[in-house]
């Protein structure tokens, strides 16, 4: 089952998980071996939360990770990522009124989730992912992700010049390929919409 998160409730969950992360020695509820955790550590484990879906510990792990380590670029990388596809599952709030067999009806909201958490969270990813990019910044797949989200955002012209900072650092890679087509779909829908 998919899980539409209200910002303010997954944030206070998020919490919950970093101060029961934080209370365990060597982070041993994630870390099988009792060393002390590290901030790659905690990235794997954040990446390996991901996997197995359970997104609430994957962003507390992140969230430590860059505690531990502010220079940890690949866990703000994940962090980003992480809060860009949880906006990206929420749907788009839909508010007006429905026709019934009565006449109209009062104005009703499309999902349970709040019109501001969508953008909580691409704002979140735009934080993250912008940091990345202060300390790494020849990441072709950081500018792709960040370019994703400033679509998301509408910052249209933001997103086109990431994209193609992207695409100029790796032309012929992973990184390049994703933000050339992400940059297509971010110029049909401008052309579709005529912005």
């Amino acid at each position: 089952m998919v899980r539409y998160w209200k910002w303010d409730e997954f944030d206070q969950k998020v919490e919950e998980a970093v101060a029961e992360i934080k209370k365990r020695p060597g982070v041993s509820s994630v870390i099988e071996d009792q060393k002390e955790a590290t901030a790659n550590d905690l990235l794997e484990a954040g990446v390996w939360a991901s996997k197995e879906g359970d997104e609430v510990r994957a962003v507390a792990a992140f969230r430590v990770a860059v505690t531990l380590d502010p220079k940890c670029w690949k866990a703000f990388y994940n962090l980003g990522w992480q809060y860009l596809q949880i906006g990206n599952r929420l749907p788009r709030p839909f508010i007006g009124k429905v026709e019934s067999a009565g006449g109209d009806s009062p104005p009703l909201a499309s999902s349970s989730s709040a019109p501001g958490d969508k953008s909580t969270f691409y704002n979140n990813a735009l934080r993250s992912l912008k940091r990345v990019l202060r300390m790494n910044i020849q990441y072709a797949k950081g500018w792709c992700l960040l370019g994703q989200t400033q679509y998301y955002l509408e910052k249209y012209d933001e997103a086109q010049a990431s994209l193609r900072k992207a695409i100029d650092l790796d032309p012929s890679g992973e990184g390049g390929k994703m933000a050339a087509e992400s940059l297509a779909v971010l110029e049909q829908s401008l052309k579709e919409h005529d912005v």
